[in-house]
């Protein structure tokens, strides 16, 4: 998610957002006052939370559309290609595990449904494989749950849903549990490093108002995980450590029997997220498209983000068996997986405007200093072996055949 408009700025002016009223904004900050109890403040990861995710009042709570009707857009929003090529890895995952008669597809925060869409319709073309597959989808938004089902009506028979991961694989997941953007919305801890050593920025909730305060550690854990990382912060630098991503990584682990992890988002490794250029830290907001430096402008009307911290998940995963095989940039995993062919084929029969037209979506995905860049892959695996997957510069399987070349 998280993609602005080409010079799209900060932008702090209230303006309305379509189904939004006062009555879901006061509920939003009794919800925060209420967490913030009798001390008069929250850890910012509760306000992330909350902002984001409350039942009546959150962002995702309203949210019904990703892309230009809404405040952001994704790979998956921009071109259906994204998730056509990410098709071919499942497949040839589906291979290496010697073709079980099920396989699980987890999606993990779905958006609205055009990654699956696409993954499902590239499937269509591989019927041994639709037999296989079980496509499950984890989604706490019931807005989204419903715009999902919507656009996924015609595999119905493929598709279930639940709110966890273990509502929709209770048994454990043979396969695959992939996610694009979903780590970076988890809630996040801010911390700072001060005189007297690291600090925690809560919220204070004061009238209709939120205030930054800086507080003692709520947990060990945060001194902990940045201590593994190594590295020492300048005097005053922010930065951000979800817990709950970790966690979610953890359970991730547990529940996969045999397959793999791909995870898509925007960040980086540790060194990187982490480095003294960046004093401020990464959250940020984004509305109609504009980017918002103050996570504190719209409570629960903009979306909150942050960069993900690739190696604490990596870490994370490899203490719950699952093998870290590779991290590389967007850019070059879709370029493993056939992009310049996909290319070659939106363009194939087309006029020269017609054809930049068609692939000038696509093109923006593996762009080095755009979405390319930013966005990384990262691939773990649990029972896989030495498998040779494509994505990560492996070599295809050679009975793999493109649409036009069956």
């Amino acid at each position: 998610m998280r993609i602005s408009r080409p010079g799209g700025s900060d932008d702090r002016r209230p303006r309305p957002v379509a189904g939004r009223t006062a009555s879901q904004t006061a509920t939003l900050f009794a919800a925060l006052r209420e967490a913030a109890g009798d001390r008069g403040w929250l850890p910012f990861s509760t306000y992330m939370d909350l902002a984001l995710f409350h039942p009546e009042a959150g962002y995702y709570a309203r949210l019904e559309a990703v892309g230009a009707a809404g405040d952001f857009a994704t790979s998956p929003s921009l071109s259906p290609s994204f998730g056509k090529l990410f098709a071919r890895q499942f497949h040839q995952i589906w291979r290496h595990m010697g073709h079980p008669s099920r396989f699980d597809l987890i999606e993990l925060g779905p958006g609205a449904g055009q990654f699956a869409a696409s993954v499902l319709a590239e499937v269509e073309q591989l019927p041994r494989f639709k037999r296989a597959l079980c496509y499950g989808l984890v989604e706490r938004s019931a807005s989204l749950r419903t715009t999902q089902a919507k656009r996924l009506e015609r595999w119905s028979k493929l598709t279930r849903w639940g709110e966890t991961l273990a509502e929709v694989a209770p048994s454990g997941v043979n396969g695959v549990i992939v996610s694009n953007e979903f780590f970076d919305a988890l809630p996040c801890h801010r911390l700072v490093q001060t005189r007297e050593g690291l600090r925690e920025i809560a919220v204070r909730v004061v009238g209709e108002r939120l205030e930054e305060i800086v507080v003692p550690l709520g947990t060990e854990r945060l001194a902990a995980e940045l201590a593994a990382e190594g590295l020492a912060l300048k005097l005053g630098q922010r930065i951000e450590i979800s817990l709950a991503s970790l966690d979610a990584m953890a359970e991730i682990g547990a529940r996969l029997r045999q397959g793999a992890v791909i995870t898509v988002d925007y960040g980086d490794v540790a060194r990187e997220v982490y480095s003294p250029r960046r004093m401020g830290g990464s959250v940020r907001g984004f509305y109609r498209h504009l980017a918002v430096s103050d996570p504190y402008a719209r409570p629960g009307e903009q979306d909150l983000t942050y960069d993900v911290n690739f190696t604490a998940l990596a870490r994370r995963g490899e203490r719950a068996e699952l093998a870290t095989l590779g991290l590389l940039p967007q850019g070059d995993v879709l370029s493993n997986l056939g992009f310049d062919r996909e290319i070659a084929e939106l363009r194939r029969g087309k006029s020269r405007l017609e054809a930049d037209q068609a692939s000038a979506a696509l093109e923006k995905l593996v762009h080095p200093q755009g979405m390319g860049g930013a966005f990384k892959v990262l691939f773990q695996g649990k029972g896989l072996g030495k498998a040779d997957l494509a994505g990560l510069g492996g070599q295809p399987l050679p009975t793999f055949l493109w649409p036009w070349e069956r």
